[in-house]
């Protein structure tokens, strides 16, 4: 039997780089994953749970030692069980060949509960510069336009919205939920997040809010580098899921850029500034 080892860090990577790695590992297979998490591994043959430690900035991890200490007591327990056991460590950065076509089939939400709109709101410490500063404006016109929009995220991110949230607690406790209401929903509004990057592995069609110089997010980091436009480029071209996703340019100063493209797309119009990434040109 096959155990797949956890992805020790945060939640953004761990659903673009290691979920779908896993997924594609082939033969019954144990996966090693925090509770909550579950969602993201639908070709487990059985899923342990694993605890996660939050760092000063709320981003979980799970140091070496913690892994080293769960290999250690849980081998005895899993070599009985199987017999024989291989420990599998998949690759955070393996070759596009090793994933598989957007496993994640999440139990369909009911027709009435199914939002227009899944709004992805962040507001972390860590990369304060990719937090939009225009979530709660942006919750607020699209209900005055009448559309149904649902939040998704942690709720210190997304309880004052406005609209639905469907998380609770620290934790990803309704993951299969989210997956459900990104993957039925028309379009799902995100910056450069995990839950972004959540959307795109079920397929969803994504809107990605990005700063007025084509940059992801504003700002670089402390070596001069933008933030991930790289990093959004590569996904794009590695997209397997092969989700539509947008990006509109000059968001971020004005919130009425991405109401105007929002309501654009929904309606099948022509949107100004509006750039599909589809995989073939350079985003910026």
């Amino acid at each position: 039997m096959k155990v797949c080892l956890p992805y020790r860090g945060e939640f953004g990577f761990n659903v673009m780089m290691h979920a779908p790695m896993v997924n594609a590992i082939e033969g019954p297979k144990v996966v090693v994953c925090e509770r909550g998490n579950e969602a993201l591994y639908p070709t487990a043959a059985e899923i342990i749970h694993v605890g996660r430690r939050p760092d000063e900035d709320r981003r979980a991890r799970m140091e070496s030692e913690m892994l080293e200490r769960w290999i250690i007591n849980n081998e005895g327990a899993l070599l009985h069980r199987y017999g024989i056991i291989q420990w599998v460590y998949p690759d955070h950065d393996a070759p596009r060949k090793y994933f598989v076509p957007s496993p994640l089939r999440p139990t369909p939400l009911a027709d009435a509960e199914v939002p227009e709109i899944v709004l992805c709101p962040r507001d972390r410490f860590y990369g304060s510069d990719k937090n939009w500063p225009h979530w709660k404006e942006l919750s607020f016109a699209l209900a005055a336009t009448g559309r149904s929009t649902v939040a998704v995220g942690a709720p210190d991110s997304s309880k004052a919205l406005g609209c639905p949230c469907l998380w609770e607690g620290e934790q990803y406790t309704y993951l299969d939920e989210t997956l459900a209401a990104m993957l039925q929903a028309k379009l799902v509004i995100a910056t450069d997040a995990g839950l972004a990057h959540l959307a795109v592995q079920c397929g969803a069609r994504v809107l990605l809010i990005t700063h007025g110089d084509g940059l992801v997010a504003p700002g670089a980091d402390d070596k001069g580098k933008p933030y991930w436009s790289v990093m959004w480029e590569r996904f794009r071209a590695e997209n397997h899921t092969l989700s539509p996703i947008y990006a509109i340019h000059n968001a971020w100063e004005d919130m009425n850029v991405t109401l105007d493209a929002i309501l654009g797309l929904l309606k099948g119009e022509s949107v100004s500034g509006l750039l599909l990434m589809d995989g073939t040109e350079r985003l910026f």
